[in-house]
């Protein structure tokens, strides 16, 4: 009996220590450590469990670095763009707005998350945007806009805004927004213009000063053929 009695306690601790480790393997997963490695000790079926769990955990650190780098490459264009970018919630409350638009708007970021864009558009645009937002609901099609907003010393700053709407789990949850300052865009075209204009103006007068010489030219010929 008392050998029996042995050899089942030999047995049961034999089976309970890797189950005992797959468990600590999955408190460790849950909690992150997705690095975690089980050691595999037996080829019947916890130890084939072991590996898979192995494996998954291998997985999983995989795609959370991909993830991470991912992350940060996004992090990089997001900060390091030259135009302004943006998120919002539904309510057109800022969630996050890239250095560019920081130096645009001349605040810090911390007076602006949490802020709606509302506050920062100029007078005459605030209607213009509240009809477009309730002409395009969550969900449908939004076309690029313009506006013009106040900045920090009542500086005033065209956008030309083109955004699309966040989706998680099929559900939109705010807008991702870009705004290209075209105000240095309609400058150079007003400039190209006026150059377009000065050169017109040169081509004309010079056409007009040929016609004459060549009226005047054309008299004296006449007189030498005679």
């Amino acid at each position: 009996m008392a050998l029996a009695v042995w050899a089942s306690y030999i047995g049961t601790a034999r089976i309970l220590k890797p189950v005992r480790a797959l468990l600590e393997g999955t408190w460790r997963l849950a909690s992150g450590n997705l690095g975690h490695h089980i050691d595999v000790e037996t080829r019947d079926e916890i130890g084939e469990l072991a590996r898979s769990f192995n494996e998954m955990g291998q997985a999983l650190h995989g795609s959370q670095q991909a993830l991470a780098e991912s992350e940060s490459q996004y992090r990089n264009l997001f900060d390091e763009a030259q135009d302004v970018v943006f998120t919002t919630d539904l309510e057109m409350r800022l969630t996050s707005i890239n250095r560019a638009g920081l130096t645009l708007l001349g605040f810090p970021a911390a007076d602006l998350i949490g802020r709606s864009v509302h506050d920062f558009l100029a007078g005459k645009d605030v209607k213009r945007v509240q009809d477009y937002e309730r002409e395009h609901p969550p969900g449908a099609p939004l076309p690029a806009l313009e506006v013009q907003l106040v900045c920090s010393g009542k500086r005033t700053a065209t956008l030309e805004v083109a955004s699309r709407w966040i989706i998680k789990a099929g559900v939109p949850v705010g807008r991702h927004g870009i705004g290209r300052d075209i105000a240095e865009r309609r400058e150079r075209a007003k400039n190209q213009f006026r150059e377009q204009l000065h050169q017109t103006e040169m081509l004309r007068a010079l056409g007009e000063m040929a016609a004459g010489v060549a009226h005047n030219f054309n008299n004296v010929l006449t007189g030498v053929i005679g």
